[in-house]
C-alpha cells in the first residue's frame, strides 16, 4: 500500500517528492536525492522532504562537507510535529549521539579505537580539516579514552604544517621501521645506514649479478609470478634490484604485492595497496591509511619519490582492500622468500596465500 504524500500548497513540491519516492522504489538514489532536494528548496516547510534529504546525504555523500545534511536534519527536527508517526520514529533514529553516550555503549577497546580512526577519516574526506571538526573528533576520542596520534595530527593538516606531518608520519609508519630492522639484522649498523641512504636516494648500489637474477625472471613461462613481476617492472619502466636506479632488494616485496593484488601503481592503486597492507598488519595498521589520505587525497607532498594527488581515497575500494588484506595468510613484508614461488602460476600463488579476487 502506498504511503500518503505530504501536503503542500505547491503542486511542484508534491510532484518532486512523489518522483523522489518513485526513484527510491526504482533504486535510483542519485535521482531521488535531486528530487528531494528540489522539494525541500521549493517548500522549506515540508518536513518529510527535509528528512529524506538527510537520508540521501547519508547514503550518497550528496554534500561531502556535511553542511546540507546538518541543515536538513535541523529543519526536519524543527518541523517534527508535522511528520507522521513512522517518520518521527525515523527522525529519532537519526538523532546525533553524544560522545558520552557512545562511550557508554561501546566498551571494547579495539572498537573504540576504530571509531575514532573512522572519525579522523571523516574529518578530512571532504579535502580539509576544520577547527569544528577537529574539536568533535577530539571530544569523542577523549570520551572513549582513545589516544590516537592522528587526532593531534589533524591540527597539522589544518595549519598546513607539512614538515610536522612528514616527521610524525615517518616515525610512526611501521613498514619502514621493519625494513631498517631487517637491514640491521643482515648487515649490522652499516647495512641499516646503507638501506636508509639508498632509500632516500631512491636507488640501491648497482649489483650486476643480482640484476641478472631478476632479469632472468622474464624467461619464465607466461602467467608465472616471476614473469608477471618482470612484465610489471618492464612496462612501468622500473629498474630492477641491482640495476642502476633500482630500489634495494629488501623493498622488492612492494611491487610483487602490486602484481599479486592487481592494484595499479597510480595514486588510486597506491591507496588500495596501502589499505591491503593495513588489512593484515598488526602494528598500527591505521598508519597506512593515514599516509595515503595525506598523500593521495589531500595532495600533500610527503615523499619526493611519490607524486601526490587529490581525491583518490575511495571508501568502497579502501574497505574492499582492507578485507582482502585481512584474509591473507602470510606477511609479505616479513622476510617473504618469493623465490620459492616465482616459478608457480600466479593464480596458484594467490590461492596458496588466500588472496581473494
Amino acid at each position: 500500500m502506498a504511503l500518503p504524500l505530504p501536503k503542500s500548497s505547491n503542486p511542484l513540491v508534491v510532484a518532486a517528492y512523489k518522483a523522489g519516492m518513485q526513484n527510491l522504489h526504482d533504486a535510483d538514489w542519485n535521482t531521488a536525492a535531486a528530487s528531494f532536494h528540489r522539494a525541500a528548496e521549493l517548500d522549506p516547510g515540508m518536513a518529510a522532504a527535509h528528512l529524506r534529504v538527510v537520508l540521501a546525504d547519508i547514503g550518497l555523500a550528496y554534500d561531502p562537507s556535511g553542511k546540507t545534511l546538518v541543515d536538513a536534519y535541523n529543519h526536519a527536527f524543527s518541523l517534527r510535529a508535522d511528520l507522521d508517526e513512522r517518520d518521527q520514529g525515523l527522525l529519532d533514529a537519526l538523532e546525533p549521539i553524544a560522545a558520552e553516550d557512545l562511550a557508554a555503549a561501546i566498551s571494547e577497546p579495539a572498537w573504540r579505537e576504530r571509531l575514532v580512526q573512522a572519525l579522523v577519516v571523516m574529518a578530512v574526506i571532504d579535502g580539509e580539516a576544520s577547527k569544528d571538526e577537529i574539536a568533535v573528533v577530539k571530544s569523542f576520542a577523549d570520551a572513549l579514552g582513545v589516544d590516537e596520534p592522528r587526532v593531534k595530527a589533524l591540527r597539522h593538516v589544518m595549519g598546513n604544517r607539512v614538515g610536522m606531518l612528514r616527521f610524525d608520519l615517518f616515525r610512526r609508519v611501521p613498514l619502514p621501521r621493519k625494513m631498517v630492522k631487517q637491514a640491521y639484522q643482515d648487515g649490522g649498523i652499516g647495512g641499516a645506514i646503507r638501506f636508509v641512504v639508498d632509500t632516500m636516494k631512491g636507488a640501491g648500489k648497482p649489483d650486476p649479478e643480482l640484476a641478472w637474477r631478476y632479469k632472468r625472471l622474464g624467461l619464465l613461462p607466461e602467467g608465472t609470478l616471476g614473469r608477471e613481476f618482470w612484465r610489471h617492472m618492464t612496462e612501468n619502466r622500473f629498474a630492477l634490484p641491482g640495476e642502476p636506479g633500482g630500489l634495494p632488494e629488501i623493498g622488492a616485496h612492494h611491487d610483487l604485492t602490486h602484481v599479486l593484488t592487481g592494484y595499479d601503481t597510480d595514486q588510486a592503486g597506491e591507496v588500495q595497496i596501502a589499505s591491503f597492507y593495513a588489512g593484515y598488519y598488526r602494528e598500527d595498521p591505521f598508519a597506512f591509511v593515514w599516509m595515503v589520505l595525506l598523500m593521495f587525497h589531500l595532495g600533500i607532498q610527503l615523499n619526493p619519490r611519490a607524486t601526490p594527488g587529490k581525491g583518490f581515497f575511495d571508501p568502497d575500494k579502501v574497505l574492499r582492500a582492507l578485507r582482502r588484506g585481512a584474509a591473507i595468510n602470510i606477511d609479505l613484508t616479513e622476510r617473504w622468500n618469493y623465490w620459492d614461488v616465482v616459478e608457480l602460476p600466479i593464480d596458484e600463488v594467490r590461492r596458496r596465500y588466500n588472496i581473494l579476487p
